[in-house]
């Protein structure tokens, strides 16, 4: 017997009767079993298709910080406890299916660790909101799971601070973003990367922060990066070293494995080029966050 409603076939309700042994009764009980299944099940169905959206926008409310008291209740009936700790990660997989299907990814992913997560999405942006008490960064475990559950690792997680209230949800978003826009532009655009591990970086991700990052790096290398490149030199490279290296002369050597006197004629040659002088600690200062950046950013090829 089947299961309808509005034009649509939910399920179907079976008899078996081997024996033949049914009367026109038990073929009445069937029919009335049906339509008392037909309005259950539709409001079933309808559910499982709104809950989706009703987790994105949950999701985005409570990271654009739109939530209020009554969010509580709405994700408690979708299964998840607000109350608890959180952090916020965003994900960005180029390739993969979006929307839904990539929604879909994570929350098995997120089973498979047994994460409890609410999962929505902005954007080609998914974002997650991780809940947990302990301080653990859940990055790099979940760039895995999704991974595995992709079939690429073609993807990037950036992952925001801890949430202990829900009013600073929207703060860690904006972390997670940050974070995921270094991890897109780094040397190895692939993988989690948290804002906490960002250090001086933390001034760049997105927006003016980004723009100013870039600003920064033209002010004190723009000279040094566009001699290079006319040139086909690496006299940024050097100068990275010689400041990762305290400003050595031996141990610059050794890592560019040069002799100690041409790491002393390219110093000489990056103050002619910049018109910095390498000896004011104020400047040395500057360079070495300068090329801190553009390492992170747009490291060298």
């Amino acid at each position: 017997m089947p299961i309808e409603m509005a034009g649509d076939l939910l399920d179907v309700v079976v008899l078996v009767d081997p024996d033949r042994r049914a009367a026109e009764a038990d073929t009445s009980a069937l029919e009335q079993a049906a339509l008392v299944l037909a309005p259950l099940l539709f409001h079933e169905r309808r559910l499982a298709e709104l809950e989706p959206q009703l987790r994105r926008d949950l999701v985005d409310r409570l990271v654009s910080g739109e939530g209020t008291e009554n969010v509580f209740a709405q994700a408690a009936a979708l299964g998840h406890d607000l109350h608890r700790q959180h952090k916020v990660a965003v994900l960005e997989w180029p390739g993969a299916p979006e929307g839904a299907a990539l929604c879909d990814a994570v929350t098995r992913a997120a089973e498979r660790l047994r994460r409890d997560v609410l999962v929505g999405s902005r954007g080609a942006t998914t974002v997650v909101l991780v809940a947990g008490e302990d301080r653990h960064d859940p990055g790099d475990e979940l760039y895995r799971a999704v991974s595995d559950e992709l079939g690429t690792g073609a993807g990037a997680i950036g992952v925001g601070g801890h949430c202990d209230v829900l009013t600073e949800l929207p703060h860690s978003y904006d972390e997670a973003v940050r974070a995921l826009a270094v991890r897109r532009r780094s040397q190895d655009p692939y993988g989690s990367t948290g804002f906490d591990e960002l250090g001086l970086c933390r001034m760049m991700g997105t927006g003016e922060g980004e723009r100013e990052a870039d600003r920064f790096v033209r002010v004190w290398l723009g000279r040094l990066l566009d001699y290079d490149a006319h040139h086909h030199t690496e006299l940024a490279m050097t100068l990275s070293r010689y400041l990762e290296s305290g400003c050595s002369y031996d141990a610059t050597s050794e890592i560019l494995l040069i002799h100690r006197s041409t790491v002393r004629y390219r110093l000489q040659r990056i103050g002619e080029i910049t018109g910095h002088d390498l000896g004011v600690v104020e400047t040395r200062l500057n360079l070495h966050i300068a090329t801190h950046i553009r390492n992170v950013l747009d490291p060298p090829r």
